[in-house]
């Protein structure tokens, strides 16, 4: 199996909670929480005690992290909001300190790659994030493989930087083939005689289903016998899919 990130919910307490645990196929994974959601106690194979660890050492170096903000949400007096403010981002420095050690001191963890995507990484498509890659290229092959989260990750790297990149800049894409909703085979190879432009969506995708607005003025725009335009849904509903192509009007796929 792949690793990946699942979100634990307790609706009954609380409506917006979501704990964030690393499994994969047979992983053997328990998770205690008291009344509060605040005491968290993960047991059961080495991926969970692993998790357990961060998780515990997290409480204690975000602890003067919270204790400070508590403080200065309850602070009127403008000076001494101003000392809380530089003193609540030297304790955010720490926290933040935390999770690049944790990273560097369990190279192998697959978890790890987990810890960058979800506490270390910015997913900022404005400048680079040397940190979190800096991070991921200490870890070991052990901790990538088969892992998700490192496939997300290195995919927002190549954004960038062109050394994460499955396919290298000026390389041949691979063939690929998919099906439109009526069964139909779509090869890229297809499309050898002009330009094409791929837009992965999903149903459940907000911002990716407004941008289909656009798509008529970009095509009114540009001469279409050179450049084609492909739609590719990663949705794993079928009906999900097929409702919200007829919804939106989407040609392709």
């Amino acid at each position: 199996g792949e690793w990946d990130v699942y979100f634990i919910k307790c609706p009954a307490i609380s409506e917006s909670f979501m704990f964030p645990v690393l499994a994969k196929e047979n992983s053997q994974i328990n998770v205690k929480f008291d009344k509060a959601l605040t005491g968290i106690i993960i047991s059961g194979d080495e991926n969970a005690r692993e998790q357990n660890s961060f998780y515990q050492g997290l409480t204690v170096a975000s602890s003067r992290y919270w204790r400070l903000h508590k403080k200065m949400v309850g602070t009127k007096d403008v000076k001494a909001n101003s000392e809380l403010s530089q003193q609540l981002e030297e304790a955010d420095l720490k926290v933040k300190e935390y999770y690049i050690n944790w990273v560097k001191n369990h190279p192998k963890s697959p978890f790890s790659v987990a810890v960058i995507r979800m506490f270390i990484f910015k997913n900022s498509l404005k400048e680079e994030d040397t940190v979190a890659q800096k991070c991921f290229d200490s870890l070991s092959q052990e901790a990538i493989e088969n892992n998700y989260q490192a496939e997300l990750l290195t995919g927002s790297f190549s954004y960038f930087n062109d050394r994460y990149a499955k396919i290298k800049l000026n390389e041949s894409a691979p063939d690929f083939t998919i099906h439109d909703t009526l069964g139909n085979n779509i090869r890229l190879k297809d499309f050898t005689d002009s330009y094409l432009l791929i837009d992965f969506w999903a149903s459940w995708c907000t911002p990716c289903r407004r941008e289909f607005a656009n798509y008529p003025t970009l095509q009114n725009q540009i001469d279409t016998n050179d450049i084609a335009f492909v739609f590719i849904s990663i949705d794993k509903s079928k009906d999900a899919w097929k409702k919200a192509k007829k919804i939106e009007d989407i040609e392709r796929y």
